[in-house]
């Protein structure tokens, strides 16, 4: 299949077709009597004024040696420009060699202007294609790399945060206490932390797997519902300690068919990024709607400053966290949590997308996800460029 990435220099039929393309505008160029100065001053130079008493060749020979050059000159593929300056070089001294020599001999008079300005023309389509790949792929990898490094950042200080956490809780548990709720309040800091510790590392480790192998799917039924209740209760104690309120909206479809343990943890990333990015005293909404054919469509909804519309383009990515386009950029999150949502989502046959700010609005994020009511197939394996 054609696709737009295997359209590169690499590909030998793709410097083939944008050549023998080349060739077709100079044979109807060469038909229009345009090349006529240019060949009248090649032959010039060539015969040493003789060619007024020269034998043109057949019509069908010039576009044969033009088609001919054009596929020579596409035939290798040079990665450096030099290389393909002496290889056009050499094919127009090939070129003009014979025509001098087939000249001498037999008074024939092989066309000039078209066939040196196809092998010249086709060089230099060929070389600026090279280099607007080498550019390009520079340009990728500079940026990858930065934004790998702009992940590594993120990543430490999101896990010496969790970790700041649990060790301050342990420490003022080591003390003596002020009575059980204390206790129970640091108990409960300690487990939010360390779950979202864990959850970072697998949500890392699962997205490169995911990528390479692609999503192997357990499907069954799942009750919406109950799943959601289940999830939210959950994270009711890490809500109460960022001074957030969860409002389950419960008008769910009763039986879905997906894979429950990874629907969980989405919907565990998506309640972490809100509970995160929510301001203190608000409500994050989760919504579910029953859709035709036993579809399913869920949302989840908090409040705080909207996304920019630059930032939405490359929340979903991996190694991008979801602020770190906005020039007050902080390390708020890696990013991995809507990353691994979105492969998820997309091997169950659904979509997630986001909302900001929300509809009848000023403000805040809502993340949508719509759920297929049929059992697609695994998501297939693919590479990162």
């Amino acid at each position: 299949m054609i696709r737009r990435e295997n359209i590169r220099y690499h590909s030998a039929w793709v410097r083939f077709l944008c050549t023998l393309c080349w060739g077709v505008i100079i044979i109807s160029a060469s038909r229009l009597n345009v090349l006529g100065t240019l060949d009248i001053a090649l032959v010039d130079v060539l015969t040493d004024g003789e060619w007024r008493f020269s034998i043109p060749v057949h019509s069908y020979v010039e576009p044969s040696i033009v088609l001919g050059f054009c596929l020579l000159v596409a035939a290798p593929r040079f990665e450096r420009p030099l290389f393909m300056l002496l290889h056009g070089i050499g094919l127009l001294f090939l070129h003009l060699l014979a025509a001098a020599l087939i000249f001498v001999r037999t008074d024939l008079l092989l066309p000039l202007g078209a066939p040196v300005l196809a092998i010249a023309g086709s060089a230099a389509l060929l070389q600026t294609m090279a280099w607007s790949e080498e550019r390009f792929r520079r340009t990728f990898v500079e940026s990858l790399v930065q934004a790998r490094l702009q992940f590594t950042d993120m990543l430490v200080h999101d896990l010496k945060k969790r970790m700041s956490s649990i060790l301050m809780s342990l420490s003022l548990l080591e003390k003596p206490s002020a009575g059980p709720g204390r206790d129970a309040e640091l108990m409960a800091t300690i487990r939010a932390s360390a779950e979202r510790l864990l959850l970072e590392v697998n949500n890392l480790l699962d997205i490169r797997k995911i990528e390479e192998c692609g999503l192997s799917l357990r499907h069954g039924p799942v009750g919406l519902g109950a799943l959601l209740r289940e999830t939210v209760e959950e994270h009711r104690p890490a809500a109460r300690i960022a001074g957030v309120n969860l409002c389950l909206q419960d008008g769910a479809p009763a039986e879905i068919s997906a894979d429950r343990h990874i629907l969980s943890r989405v919907l565990t990333n998506l309640l972490w990024n809100a509970i995160q990015h929510a301001p203190a005293g608000s409500d994050i909404r989760i919504d579910a709607a029953a859709g035709p054919g036993g579809a399913a469509a869920l949302s989840v909804t908090n409040g705080g400053e909207p996304i920019p519309l630059g930032t939405q383009q490359v929340m979903f990515q991996p190694f991008l966290s979801g602020r770190a386009g906005e020039p007050d950029h902080r390390l708020d999150g890696t990013g991995l949590g809507l990353t691994f949502c979105k492969l998820a989502i997309e091997a169950h046959g659904g979509s997630i997308r986001v909302e900001s700010p929300c509809p009848g609005a000023a403000d805040g994020a809502r993340i949508v996800i719509a759920l297929p009511a049929g059992r697609p197939a695994a998501l297939q394996p693919r590479l990162t460029p």
